[in-house]
């Protein structure tokens, strides 16, 4: 998915997705999610915002969309890292490794970094990472989210983009405008051959 769309049809932005590392429900201590900075502000372009403390504080909710459920993270924290493979560096099954990179988010060597005050990760925590590269080769930004919920849906949900806005439909009832308006970015996971919606709500 590096050059490939969703459907493996070559494109230079590829896709936003997760590898086979992690479990494709989103279940892992750890889901690491990945996207290209492209210049035209597409893809995971608009993470450098999280650069910007007002930013930050303004945008800390983050909904992923899956077959089944809903799920809410809180962004913990956001900072440049660097270009390890964070999957094949940390042991996320063993406590220590898993304590080992939570120290790694919130308190982040970089100087370009920003961590949340109102939230102490601890083991039993799920998390999801969003990672992108920066102007620098050996260089990650990285955006840090903690689970809050997970929210089972026993209908089927679609979504979809409509005048800028999310647009929701459950089952088969008409669309509707999803509970967040998605300001920053809107982009779909491929998990096999299913698909889920993840956007940041303000």
């Amino acid at each position: 998915y590096l050059d490939h769309d969703r459907n493996g049809k070559p494109k230079k932005a590829g896709s936003i997705y997760i590898q086979k590392l992690n479990a494709k429900d989103m279940t892992d201590r750890n889901t690491v999610i990945y996207g290209h900075n492209m210049r035209n502000g597409t893809m995971f372009a608009q993470l450098k915002k999280y650069r910007n403390r007002e930013f930050f504080d303004k945008h800390r909710d983050i909904y992923v969309y899956t077959p089944g459920h809903i799920l809410h993270y809180k962004v913990l924290s956001a900072f440049v890292y660097d270009d390890r493979h964070i999957l094949n560096s940390f042991n996320f099954y063993d406590d220590e490794d898993y304590v080992d990179f939570l120290s790694d988010c919130i308190n982040p060597s970089s100087l370009a970094k920003q961590v949340c005050n109102d939230i102490t990760p601890v083991t039993t925590d799920k998390i999801i990472t969003l990672s992108t590269c920066t102007n620098i080769d050996t260089e990650r930004y990285l955006v840090v989210g903690i689970l809050q919920s997970d929210t089972p849906q026993n209908k089927s949900v679609k979504c979809k983009m409509q005048n800028g806005k999310l647009m929701v439909r459950e089952a088969h009832d008409k669309y509707k405008v999803g509970k967040a308006d998605p300001l920053i970015f809107h982009l779909t996971l491929s998990l096999n051959t299913k698909k889920a919606l993840m956007f940041l709500h303000q």
